[in-house]
C-alpha cells in the first residue's frame, strides 16, 4: 500500500472518529435532542397514518353538547344513562377520560346512580393520576424528625445549627412528609386499620408521642391513605415479580371515590410527561407505586 493511500485512510478514520465523538457528546445536549424529536415528527408525518382493526367509538363533549345539555360539569346521572345505553348496544368496554375523584355533596344520589350503572354493565374503566411527590426534607432534618416528630423550631435549630428563618419554612412540610411516610407503611400492612389503632401503632413503632397538631393531621388524612391503598390492592400488580424493570416511581395518587372503585372493571393512569420541546409524544407503559406497579 502506498504512503498516500495509507495517509488517506488514516485521515478518513480520524475524521469519522472525531465526528462520532462529537455526535456522542452533543447527543446529551438539549438542542440536539430537540432536533432529533423534530426529526421523529417528520418521520411519522412521512409515514402517514395506519388503519386499525379495532372498532372504536369516540363520544366527544363538544360545544353542541354543552349547548343542549348545559355547562360542565354535568350531573353524573347523564354518565350513568350513557353507560346503560352503550351496554345495551353491545359495547365491550367503556373507557372514560373524565376524573371522578370527589363526591357530589349537593347531589349524592347521582353518585349512587353512576356507581350502579358501572356495576350493572361490568365494562367501565375510570382514570386516575399520580401526584408529584412532596419534596423530601434534608437528611439531617428527616433523621431528627424520625426520632421526635414534635420537635420545635428552636430545638431543631439547636440540633442542626440551622437558620431560624429556614426552619420556619421547611419544618411543617418536613413533618408532614415524615408522617405521610410512616402512615403509608402502616396502612400498607393493615389497609383497614382504625384511627385509634393507627395512632397507637405509630407511637409504638416510631417511639413518638404525638401532640394534638400532629395527631389531627394523621386522623384527617387517614381515609385518603386507606382509599389509595384499597385502589392499589385491587388494580395494581405485584412489582417484586417484575424487579428487572426500571420504572418511574410515585408515592401519591388521586383515585376515583370508593363507590366507583368497587364498581368499575378497571382503571388506567393519565400521566404523561412532555418532551424537552414541550410536546407530549409518549406515555409510560409502567409506573411503580410503593411496592406495586400499574400498567
Amino acid at each position: 500500500m502506498k504512503r498516500k493511500e495509507l495517509l488517506r485512510i488514516l485521515v478518513g478514520w480520524g475524521f469519522t472518529f472525531t465526528v462520532a465523538v462529537l455526535l456522542l457528546i452533543l447527543s446529551d445536549s438539549k438542542p440536539y435532542q430537540i432536533l432529533e424529536l423534530k426529526a421523529l415528527d417528520l418521520r411519522f408525518n412521512l409515514r402517514g397514518s395506519r388503519p386499525t382493526d379495532v372498532d372504536l367509538l369516540h363520544i366527544d363533549i363538544d360545544d353542541e353538547s354543552l349547548d343542549k345539555l348545559g355547562r360542565w360539569p354535568w350531573p353524573r346521572s347523564y354518565h350513568a344513562k350513557l353507560i346503560d345505553i352503550l351496554a345495551e348496544c353491545g359495547a365491550k368496554k367503556v373507557l372514560m377520560d373524565i376524573l371522578f375523584t370527589e363526591r357530589l355533596k349537593d347531589n349524592p344520589e347521582d353518585d349512587v346512580a353512576f356507581a350502579r350503572a358501572q356495576s350493572r354493565s361490568g365494562i367501565v374503566y375510570l382514570p386516575f393520576y399520580f401526584l408529584e411527590d412532596k419534596q423530601p426534607p434534608p437528611p439531617e432534618l428527616k433523621e431528627l424528625l424520625d426520632k421526635d416528630i414534635t420537635v420545635s423550631v428552636e430545638d431543631a435549630q439547636t440540633e442542626l445549627n440551622a437558620g431560624d428563618d429556614l426552619l420556619q419554612d421547611i419544618l411543617p412540610l418536613a413533618k408532614k412528609y415524615v408522617m405521610d411516610e410512616a402512615v403509608r407503611g402502616l396502612v400498607r400492612k393493615n389497609p383497614d386499620i382504625k384511627e385509634d389503632d393507627l395512632i397507637s401503632a405509630i407511637e409504638e413503632s416510631k417511639e413518638w408521642y404525638l401532640f394534638a397538631e400532629e395527631e389531627a393531621y394523621i386522623r384527617g388524612n387517614l381515609e385518603s391513605y386507606k382509599l389509595a391503598r384499597f385502589f392499589v390492592n385491587k388494580f395494581a400488580i405485584d412489582y417484586q415479580k417484575q424487579g428487572f424493570l426500571k420504572l418511574k416511581e410515585y408515592n401519591r395518587l388521586s383515585a376515583p371515590i370508593r363507590e366507583y372503585i368497587e364498581s368499575i372493571k378497571g382503571t388506567g393512569y393519565i400521566n404523561a410527561d412532555p418532551d424537552q420541546d414541550g410536546v407530549m409524544r409518549r406515555v409510560p407503559l409502567f409506573i411503580k407505586y410503593e411496592d406495586r406497579m400499574f400498567a
